[in-house]
């Protein structure tokens, strides 16, 4: 189109008319320009520059519309006033469609100037200027005007500093004036606070260094004070900008600013009371601006510092007078009103608790001890949620003032105890007693105080999550004094999660989707419980009594039994299951035993049932594996003891055929590449197993085991998976060379060496086979050397036999592959032969791999 009509735009506003078409036409043209799809890209942007050139006189047109006059003229008004609406949507058009900065800037027309011109100050405008079509014009040149300051984030005003200063000048001078005249109407109000809150936000640093920055700044806060919130807190982004800017150290402000940023802290207070009797809809939407009030009042103390806390401390006294005052006259009709004003007070304190440290201790213990002194039984429930909310919020602090604990924790308790407080107390009382906070110490001379009032309503709690919170809470304050005075507290805590899990498992019969949020909170919780009842003193139990863990589970079995039963294939409830499973076995050890068979069944089922779960239960049982073989070392060896032992590798024996048969199952299954985990951890309980409980592998389970390594050679392709296969048969070989398992006696290893022995008689030919052609390209390169080592200890048994099996594997045509010829197979095995340690050996397979896989010659590697 350029070369066919090169002076379109002029041509256009020679010859168009009337008026409001050409304007259309106009607003249309970039538009479609960007939105034509018909065109090849190349073209659109070739028309798009052509016109950008012409935009200097379309500017120049659109701003000689907006200078029009005629508004005392009733008859050319309204024409008028619409007209310019018209240009203001084309101006705004072209500008969306990126016209050079320079143009926009006051290169050719001062449009800025222009639109300024329209918001003139009341003052000159004739009374017809209340007009709604005048309303309208004002908020269409806010709107174009904001367009043109902030365009491209403002950058593109940034790079010329003069205009900006004029902007910022006539902004604060000439548009200020405006706001009695627009605030109360809604659409223009918003563009209106829209505007000078982008012009901050765009320009933040820019106006730092104006002489006009703390006018604008009170302008501002007096925008924040408008009384419909979703219009206040359209200024909120800017303050965050200037948080910003200043920590980074790119603003500094004048003296006067502090002073300004203050009074917003108290305007945003004021506009956090809530009113009486708000609708669900402003409910929401004060809400939203309490959620936005919190992230300010964080960024203003980060400017302003110790300030606003003090600020908000001395109103936080003024307003407890006044509510004291209030409460001498009850009648008084703003006794409500002072309450809400001193909860406003207090949800801004405690918005700051993320940013105080130590130094804003002095202040935290005044507050605290101020609101402590003054909490009366009638105070309101909204008040008093908002209060446990900030106790919760300043645990940290709490913790480096020891003295205020006992007040506080008072105070939270005596609010569990009151069902319309309960949920915020919960929270005040999980952040008191979080692990490891200095709190949690210092509640434990309140355990009495605590139980004897939380204990009884526990069971009337509500909500679900919020008894669970409790329950964890008060574990981890008796799991942190000794047994004398936790031990008897826990096990009164768990009453109610064993009758839970009872109940639960009576409701999980006919409706097990309705019990499943119920066994898994008191499972957490009875894991919560167990993780408190950990004693590195044995002798601080009771005597000749089982570990309380034991005893826990032993009560909770039959419930144990249901779950296992009907949630086997439920991934939430099993990794629960498990994690108390595993550290039961940690905690009580040979106590377990009385549970263990059981226990055992229940993994061994969801082994079975659940595939997506195989991975985690293996996992459950190498730790199960690894306990009792430390307890068994370290026992002394007493007849009771040996019977406990022959207990436990009976047992492991039995729940490890289940296992292996189907392990072997999952080898046939196509999707097993994607589970390389459940081998791994497979190979990994065997490895244990050999280890520490040789007596628990039966003789037939060598075989099996036996194929489930060789077959995971052509179906794994996990590095860690296989290397844990590898790391398996090297492993079993080298029994053979050692004679020995571990610190066990002769009699316990002797017969698993002897079986071993007889299995790679039968076996190794095949053996060194498989591993061979793994290694010349059925596994990544990255495993040669885990075969290598398999190979160097089926070596090191009978260098003979391994010689004369190696022979016969490699004297087949082909193998193991055509790339290697029989000479290059005698060099292979010869360098074998000649060990000279395990190195060597590495090399020796690893060279003669890569040439099997026809990447370099085997000889002028050797």
């Amino acid at each position: 189109m350029p070369d066919l009509w090169p002076d379109m735009v002029n041509d256009v506003l020679k010859e168009m008319r009337p008026l409001p078409c050409l304007l259309n036409f106009l607003t249309v043209l970039p538009q479609e320009v960007v939105a034509a799809d018909y065109i090849t890209q190349d073209k659109r942007s070739s028309v798009a520059t052509a016109l950008k050139k012409q935009a200097p006189i379309l500017i120049g047109f659109v701003a000689q519309i907006l200078n029009l006059s005629g508004y005392n003229d009733p008859n050319m008004a309204s024409s008028i006033l619409e007209t310019k609406k018209m240009a203001l949507k084309c101006l705004e058009a072209w500008i969306l469609f990126d016209v050079p900065a320079s143009i926009l800037m006051g290169e050719s027309v001062d449009i800025i100037g222009c639109l300024f011109a329209l918001l003139a100050p009341p003052s000159s405008l004739s009374p017809s200027y209340q007009h709604q079509e005048i309303f309208s014009l004002l908020s269409d040149t806010i709107h174009v005007l904001e367009e043109v300051i902030c365009s491209n984030g403002g950058r593109l005003m940034e790079r010329y500093p003069t205009v900006l200063a004029a902007v910022i000048e006539r902004s604060v001078v000439q548009l200020s004036p405006l706001y009695n005249l627009v605030k109360d109407d809604e659409n223009n109000i918003r563009n209106y606070i829209h505007y000078f809150a982008r012009l901050g936000e765009c320009h933040a640093t820019s106006l730092a260094d104006h002489p006009r920055f703390s006018e604008f700044i009170h302008f501002l806060i007096l925008l924040t004070q408008h009384p419909d919130l979703s219009i206040s807190e359209l200024s909120f982004v800017f303050w965050s900008e200037l948080r910003q800017l200043y920590e980074q150290g790119d603003i500094t402000f004048p003296p006067t600013a502090n002073e300004l940023f203050l009074k917003l802290v108290d305007i945003i207070r004021v506009q956090c009371i809530a009113k009486e009797d708000m609708d669900q809809s402003e409910k929401e939407t004060f809400s939203e601006y309490r959620k936005s009030a919190l992230d300010v009042l964080l960024d203003l103390h980060a400017i302003v510092g110790a300030p606003c806390l003090q600020m908000l401390g001395s109103q936080l006294w003024n307003e407890i007078q006044q509510q004291q005052q209030q409460q001498q006259q009850p009648s008084s009709p703003s006794s409500s009103l002072s309450y809400s004003s001193l909860e406003s007070c207090l949800f801004c304190i405690g918005a700051l608790a993320e940013n105080l440290d130590e130094k804003d201790d002095q202040i935290i213990v005044n507050i605290l001890a101020l609101l402590l002194n003054n909490i009366s039984p009638t105070q309101p429930v909204t008040y008093t949620k908002t209060l446990l909310k900030t106790i919760g919020k300043f645990f940290k602090t709490v913790g480096r003032l020891p003295d205020m604990v006992g007040p506080i924790m008072q105070v939270v308790v005596l609010s569990l105890a009151q069902p319309t407080l309960q949920h915020h107390a919960v929270a005040a009382f999980a952040a008191l007693t979080a692990p490891k906070s200095k709190t949690l110490v210092q509640c434990a001379p309140l355990l009495s105080t605590i139980m004897d009032h939380v204990e009884p309503v526990l069971p009337s709690f509500p909500d679900l999550e919020d008894r669970c919170s409790v329950i964890e809470s008060i574990s981890r304050v008796l799991g942190s004094v000794n047994a004398q005075l936790g031990l008897p507290g826990l096990l009164r805590l768990a009453n109610p999660v064993i009758s839970g899990l009872a109940a639960s498992s009576t409701k999980a019969q006919t409706d097990p989707s309705a019990a499943k949020k119920g066994f898994t909170l008191d499972l957490k919780l009875m894991l919560s419980i167990c993780k408190s009842l950990v004693y590195d003193d044995r002798s601080l139990l009771v005597p000749g009594s089982s570990h309380p863990v034991a005893s826990l589970m032993q009560a909770i079995l039959p419930s144990l039994d249901v779950i296992v039963m009907i949630y086997a294939t439920d991934l939430e409830i099993l990794d629960m299951l498990v994690a108390l499973y595993r550290h039961a076995i940690l905690s009580a050890q040979k106590d377990m035993l009385i549970v263990l068979p059981q226990l055992f069944r229940h993994m061994s089922h969801v082994y079975v049932l659940s595939p997506s779960s195989s991975s985690l239960i293996l996992s459950f049982f190498t730790t199960a594996v690894n306990a009792f073989s430390t307890t068994q070392s370290e026992a002394p060896s007493t007849p009771q003891h040996q019977q406990a032992t022959a207990q436990v590798n009976s047992l492991f024996g039995e729940t490890l055929r289940t296992i292996i048969q189907h392990t072997m199952g999952l080898l046939q299954r196509p999707d097993i590449a994607t589970r390389p985990d459940i081998l791994k951890n497979f190979f990994e309980l065997v490895g244990q197993l050999t280890t520490n409980m040789p007596e628990a592998i039966l003789p037939q389970y060598l075989q099996m085991f036996y194929d489930i390594a060789v077959g995971s050679l052509s179906v794994l392709y996990d590095r860690t998976a296989l290397r844990s296969a590898l790391k398996l048969m090297a492993r079993l070989v080298a029994l053979m060379e050692h004679k020995t398992v571990s610190s066990s006696p002769p009699s316990v290893w002797t017969p698993l060496v002897a079986e071993i022995e007889t299995l790679l008689t039968q076996k190794e030919a095949d053996l060194i086979r498989r591993l061979i052609s793994a290694a010349c390209g059925g596994v990544s390169r990255s495993h040669i050397a885990g075969i290598a080592d398999v190979l160097y200890s089926l070596h090191g048994i009978n260098p003979s036999y391994f010689r004369e099996c190696t022979m016969s594997v490699l004297q087949t045509e082909g193998f193991p592959s055509k790339a290697v010829t029989p000479d290059q197979k005698s060099t292979f095995l010869n360098s074998l032969m000649r060990n000279h340690g395990i190195k060597k050996f590495r090399d020796t397979v690893h060279d003669f791999a890569v040439v099997s896989r026809g990447l370099q010659d085997f000889g002028a590697s050797t």
